[in-house]
């Protein structure tokens, strides 16, 4: 069920879904020139939209683990509350219709349409946005308070200053003669959008006038409005900083309890040895093309970076930001001159050409500072993956994985195609996994690369730019029955 749910096709069907209910504003009436529809047509296809979001919701209470949770959760209530509304108007609307009432017909309903993108899982990141603001109002409600009360204080100061002039705007409309209006007008003032225009008429009758305009801007719009933008950005970013300390808190969470249900004793004490890593991915595997044999292989192998066979608690915790890094499989290619001419590729004038142009001094440079740039861009488990894949020399641009590993005996030693020893080959401590990787590899016939991710997935942004600041304990237990309300003791490095 829970890969039913997140299946790209109904993905797809959702988004279309949310899409084409808020673009019922361009068909129904009041519509958008030439693109008015039938009532029937609007009706039909806000019921498609309807349909589809309790089916949707109905099938995500299926792989809930607590199905009375579920319906008191606040998303849950308020997304059937505005299914409910939206078919109560529109029967009534369609009932109005039918009767001869259409002058007095109003659909009220559509001013709740954003409680679905809101509150259905698929957008948490805008429901996350619009939990942090309305946290983030109060806290912030002192300084929106003293900035109205000053543009106030200068509303009734520009009331006494004006209003018995007999000053008039362009368009003939009274100047400042009464409160409500002369806050509106500083109000606007404060966006810039009427500057000038609102104090030429106070100008053009005395130009010292102009002292109070400025005097307005300089402690409205260049003081307050900065400190509020200053406060409120602070208070913002406290709020996403505790938010993405208790998604790390649950995500460690639900790791901790996988590898309390996989760990076996090894060596003194509980780990997850490699076998328990592999069975575990070819489970995965089951549900869905996960993960080839080399890829897991390689995975375990940066995990285990002192090749021990088993990794700890601390090691285990990271396979969320090791799996986020796509490697992509890329079938094994050999050069055209390889295959059909074998001998001359193997040639000692062929190896010296490839060599020199290897050793290119304008290549190197280039590549180098390619990948300067494009270390600088990924994170250390992309770099870590990257070096072991090069190491193993299962990457795109190294030799042949047949010429990886060459056997040297008496035979081979006089041989002259014994120039390929001075082409950068390292005698390094490989080890069985190692080996295993280079035959898993050689067996499907492919290679691999780390694929650049210009758009990086928000959750995985958000907790780089807050990396710094979190300190979570590993260890802490979580006393709740419901993930959701899991209360993560987090504390905050000092910016």
């Amino acid at each position: 069920q829970y890969q039913l749910y997140y299946h790209p096709l109904m993905r797809i069907l959702f988004y279309i879904s949310i899409t084409l209910n808020f673009a019922l504003a361009l068909f129904e009436k009041p519509a958008v020139p030439r693109l008015a529809l039938p009532i029937w047509a609007t009706m039909l296809m806000e019921l498609f939209c309807l349909t589809f979001f309790v089916i949707r919701l109905l099938h995500n209470r299926r792989f809930v683990p607590n199905q009375e949770r579920f319906w008191k959760d606040s998303k849950s209530v308020l997304i059937l509350l505005t299914i409910t509304v939206t078919v109560i108007d529109m029967i009534v609307y369609i009932a109005m219709n039918a009767t001869g009432n259409q002058q007095h017909a109003i659909r009220i309903s559509r001013i709740l349409r954003p409680m679905f993108i809101i509150n259905f899982a698929e957008n948490r990141q805008i429901r996350r946005g619009m939990r942090n603001i309305r946290r983030t109002v109060p806290k912030s409600a002192s300084v929106i308070l003293l900035l109205l009360f000053c543009i106030g204080m200068f509303a009734l100061l520009a009331l006494k200053l004006f209003q018995s002039r007999n000053l008039f705007n362009p368009n003939g409309s009274p100047y400042f003669t009464r409160l409500d209006d002369s806050f509106w007008r500083l109000y606007v003032l404060l966006t810039t959008a009427n500057d000038p225009d609102v104090m030429m008429p106070a100008y053009d009758s005395d130009n010292w006038f102009a002292l109070f305009f400025i005097s307005f801007m300089i402690i409205c719009y260049f003081i307050i409005n900065n400190i509020l933008l200053a406060v409120v950005y602070q208070n913002y970013r406290s709020q996403l900083r505790e938010d993405i300390a208790k998604s790390v808190f649950i995500r460690r969470k639900l790791l901790k309890n996988a590898y309390n249900a996989i760990k076996t004793w090894c060596n003194d004490g509980m780990y997850v040895t490699r076998d328990a890593w592999s069975q575990l991915m070819r489970e995965l595997n089951k549900i869905s093309k996960f993960r080839g044999e080399t890829q897991i292989r390689l995975l375990w192998r940066v995990l285990d970076e002192d090749n021990k066979g088993y990794i700890g608690l601390a090691n285990f915790l990271q396979v969320a930001e090791l799996l986020n890094v796509e490697v992509l499989e890329v079938k094994d290619q050999i050069h055209f001159l390889q295959r059909h001419f074998p001998r001359w590729y193997g040639s000692s004038f062929s190896l010296l050409v490839r060599k020199m142009v290897l050793h290119n001094i304008f290549v190197a440079f280039v590549i180098d500072a390619f990948m300067i740039e494009f270390n600088l861009n990924r994170g250390k488990f992309e770099n870590a993956l990257e070096n072991k894949i090069q190491k193993l020399g299962l990457g795109v641009s190294s030799n042949p994985l047949k010429d990886n590993v060459r056997e040297i005996n008496e035979d081979t030693v006089d041989r002259p195609d014994q120039l390929i020893d001075e082409i950068d080959v390292e005698i390094n401590d490989d080890t069985q996994d190692d080996d295993m990787i280079r035959e898993a590899a050689d067996k499907a016939k492919i290679r691999l690369r780390i694929k650049l991710n210009k758009r990086k997935n928000v959750e995985i942004t958000l907790q780089k730019m807050f990396e710094g600041e979190l300190e979570i304990d590993n260890d802490d237990e979580v006393a709740a029955d419901n993930l959701q309300d899991v209360q993560a003791d987090v504390t905050f490095k000092n910016i």
